[in-house]
C-alpha cells in the first residue's frame, strides 16, 4: 500500500526488523502531508490568480489588488510556514521511533534498564540519548558515523530555530544549514522551506532510519546464526 508499509518488506523476526517497520508506519504518511501540502498552496495560489485576471479585465482593481497580496503572502509566507510545520512532526516522529527501538530492546531483555525512566544518557539530546542506549545494549556502534548523521542534525538544527526561536537561526548555526542548502531568508535569518527541500529533508529522514535499522538488522540475524559479529 503506497504511504503505508507492508511487513512483508521487513525482518519481523528480529527486534530491528520491527522497530523499523513500526517507524515506516509513522513516517509514511508524512510524504501524502507533503505532496497534498504542495497541493492544496498551488490549487489556492493558481485561483487566487484567475480572481486577479478576472478583477482585471472588468477593471475592479481593488479587488485584484486585495488578491495579488493574498497571492504574495501565500507564496512568501504560508507555503514555507507550512513547511516548516512538517519538518516539527517529521523530526518528532523520527525521534519517537527511535526511543520505540530502545523500548522494545527493555522489553525483550530484562537486563537492559528501562528506557524513560532508569536509562541516563552520557548525553543530553533526544537522538543522542537513544543512540547511547542502543550502542550499549545492542551490537550497533557506528550510528554517528553514517554519511547523513550531519546533514540530520542540520536539520535537527532547523526544526530547533522554528521551536525556540520563531525560525530565527543563531549565527553560530548558519554555516550547517547553508552546507545542506536549507534555506535562510536574507532580512532576518529565519528558515526558509520550500517544496523541494522538504522533499529533500522526507528523503534523508527516511533513508538515515533505514540504513541504520537494516544495519542492526544484519547484526542480530548474524548474532542468531552464530555468525561472528565485526567488531566484537
Amino acid at each position: 500500500m503506497k504511504y503505508f508499509p507492508e511487513t512483508t518488506n521487513y525482518d519481523m523476526d528480529t527486534c530491528a526488523g520491527k522497530a523499523q517497520y513500526l517507524a515506516h508506519t509513522e513516517i509514511e504518511p508524512i510524504k501524502l502531508l507533503i505532496e497534498h501540502t504542495q497541493l492544496s498552496l498551488n490549487v489556492s495560489i493558481r485561483s487566487l490568480g484567475q480572481c486577479i485576471q478576472k478583477y482585471d479585465m472588468t477593471s475592479r482593481f481593488k479587488e485584484s489588488s486585495d488578491c495579488s497580496n493574498v497571492q504574495m503572502i501565500m507564496t512568501s509566507r504560508v507555503a514555507p510556514l507550512a513547511y516548516q510545520s512538517i519538518i516539527l512532526i517529521l523530526m518528532s516522529l523520527m525521534e519517537e521511533a527511535f526511543k520505540c527501538w530502545c523500548r522494545m530492546i527493555e522489553i525483550i531483555n530484562d537486563s537492559c534498564p528501562d528506557f524513560d525512566t532508569e536509562f541516563r544518557g552520557k548525553r543530553k539530546g533526544e537522538l543522542e540519548k537513544t543512540f547511547d542506549y542502543l550502542q550499549e545494549y545492542t551490537q550497533i556502534k557506528d550510528i554517528e558515523s553514517d554519511g547523513d548523521w550531519e546533514k540530520i542534525r542540520a536539520i535537527r538544527t532547523a526544526r530547533n530555530a522554528v521551536v525556540h526561536h520563531g525560525g530565527r537561526v543563531p549565527e553560530k548555526s548558519k554555516e550547517l544549514l547553508e552546507k545542506y542548502n536549507i534555506g535562510m531568508r536574507e532580512e532576518d535569518n529565519s528558515v526558509y522551506i520550500d517544496k523541494d527541500t522538504i522533499n529533500d529533508i522526507y528523503n534523508t529522514v527516511i533513508s538515515f532510519v533505514d540504513r541504520i535499522f537494516e544495519k542492526s538488522v544484519v547484526l542480530e540475524r548474524q548474532s542468531f546464526s552464530g555468525e561472528k559479529v565485526r567488531g566484537r
